[in-house]
């Protein structure tokens, strides 16, 4: 999803995450969601200096403007990301477990 061509960010060891998906995942699954670019240096002072002024009430994502993509993967596909990366799991609101 990082189309910056910045596999690691200076400062933290290279780390990655694959997620395989083992069946078809859909919307309403509860996928992960990443939020593409928020590896960096900078994400991570801006994040840092917001909780010592206090700590963040609300959903990260929205106090920060951040839009996530969800993994909406078809079985056997495979994302790989940065570790680094803010990421969330979903609700599932489907019947599927």
């Amino acid at each position: 999803l990082d189309t910056t061509g910045h596999w690691a960010t200076p400062g933290h060891a290279p780390a990655y995450t694959i997620f395989v998906a083992l069946r078809n995942v859909h919307a309403e699954m509860g996928p992960t969601e990443v939020f593409p670019r928020t590896h960096t240096r900078a994400t991570a002072r801006r994040l840092a200096d917001a909780l010592t002024k206090a700590p963040v009430e609300e959903d990260y994502a929205e106090a920060f403007g951040w839009e996530p993509q969800k993994l909406l993967l078809a079985k056997g596909d495979a994302a790989i990301l940065d570790t680094h990366v803010f990421h969330r799991g979903g609700a599932n609101i489907s019947d599927e477990p």
